[in-house]
């Protein structure tokens, strides 16, 4: 981690983030990442896709200013470099980004991104779920996990306010149904089944 972030720093961040919260069991559960983005935005207004991939969020968004940024030269995208993006917005999502990245490089892509929202812009980012086996070791690529704890705290150490957290699996009803009478012995286990979870969060303007 960088010098702002030594492994002191960064477990303080972690217990400070818990101190206040119910805990991981009582994160409530969303289906799609996406659905916190559309929220988020209201109707219209200007939204940042970061790591947009095949830009999918922005068939989600009706007459919303939708730009994208992608480094992947296999993917259309209206910037490459989150640093040549000018201007504010409105939302800005980071949608199972950050685990491709090393630990520094997440944390410096997370401050940046701080710097592209409005006074009252949102962040939405979302990263596989740890407390899911699975989840992170889909892809080779991935390279560095993230605890809901632990990107939550590095938010609000970055100047963040932190809206809330949730946990994200898109299931039909009935096996959503079956989840719940499973969810004692996930507790038991330590095991989840939401595959990821995702931060809402905003400018805190105490931290400038």
């Amino acid at each position: 981690m960088p010098d702002a972030f030594s492994w002191s720093r960064l477990e303080d961040a972690r217990r400070a983030f818990r101190a206040n919260r119910p805990g991981f069991w009582s994160l409530p559960v969303v289906r799609k990442s996406e659905d916190l983005v559309v929220a988020a935005l209201g109707g219209d207004g200007r939204v940042l896709d970061v790591g947009a991939g095949d830009a999918a969020l922005g068939r989600r968004l009706g007459d919303a200013c939708y730009t994208t940024v992608d480094p992947d030269p296999g993917r259309q995208a209206d910037y490459r470099v989150l640093g040549d993006v000018a201007g504010e917005f409105d939302v800005v999502a980071c949608l199972e980004v950050i685990e491709h990245l090393s630990a520094d490089d997440a944390v410096a892509l997370l401050a940046d991104m701080r710097e592209r929202l409005d006074a009252r812009g949102m962040l939405v980012v979302s990263t596989p779920n740890t407390m899911n086996p699975t989840a992170f070791l889909t892809t080779v690529d991935h390279r560095t996990p993230w605890r809901w704890d632990e990107l939550g705290g590095v938010l609000e150490s970055l100047g963040y306010r932190v809206d809330h957290v949730v946990r994200v699996k898109n299931d039909p009803w009935l096996r959503r149904v079956g989840r719940r009478l499973v969810a004692p012995l996930h507790r038991v286990l330590g095991i989840d089944w939401a595959v990821s979870i995702a931060v809402v969060a905003t400018r805190d303007e105490r931290s400038g």
